[in-house]
C-alpha cells in the first residue's frame, strides 16, 4: 500500500500543477496571490534545503517571476520525492536555523508534513484572493484529487 506521505505528495503536485496553470492562463495575477504562490514555492524550496543540508537559494518572501516559481517548486518536488522513494529515515531529526536565526530540530516526517500542510493553506488564502477579484479558483481540495485519480 502506498505510503500516506506519497499520498499526500502526490495530492501537492497535482494541486500546485493546477493552481500555476491557473495562474499562467490570467492576463493579471492578482499580487497577493503571487506573493503567497512566491512564499509556498520559497518555503518549499527552503525546507528541503534543510533536510538536504544544503545551502538556502531564496529568501522565504523573496519575489520571483511565475515561471521561476514552478522551477523552483519542481526542484523541491523532486528531492522530496527523493527522500521518499529512497526510503531514507523519516524518524532523522534534522537540525536547521530558521529565518529568524533560531536554532532547531525536527524530525523529517514531521518537517515533510508540514511543507505539504504550509503549502495547502496558502493556497485556500490564494482562492481567497482570486474570489476578491473576481476570479473563480479552480479546486485543489485532496477529495477532488483522489475522485478524479
Amino acid at each position: 500500500m502506498e505510503s500516506t506521505l506519497n499520498r499526500l505528495l502526490k495530492y501537492q503536485i497535482w494541486a500546485m500543477d493546477r493552481l500555476f496553470n491557473q495562474l499562467e492562463a490570467l492576463l493579471t495575477v492578482p499580487p497577493t496571490a503571487l506573493k503567497l504562490l512566491q512564499h509556498i514555492v520559497n518555503a518549499e524550496s527552503i525546507w528541503m534545503s534543510r533536510v538536504a543540508g544544503e545551502k538556502q537559494v531564496v529568501g522565504v518572501w523573496e519575489t520571483l517571476p511565475l515561471h521561476d516559481c514552478r522551477s523552483l517548486h519542481q526542484s523541491s518536488v523532486q528531492k522530496l520525492q527523493t527522500v521518499l522513494n529512497n526510503n531514507q529515515d523519516l524518524e532523522q531529526v534534522i537540525s536547521y536555523v530558521n529565518t529568524s536565526g533560531d536554532a532547531f530540530s525536527d524530525p523529517m516526517h514531521d518537517i515533510i508534513v508540514h511543507v505539504l500542510n504550509h503549502s495547502t493553506y496558502h493556497r485556500a488564502q490564494i482562492a481567497k484572493e482570486m474570489r476578491m477579484h473576481n476570479i473563480d479558483p479552480i479546486n485543489t481540495d485532496y477529495i477532488t484529487y483522489v475522485r478524479k485519480k
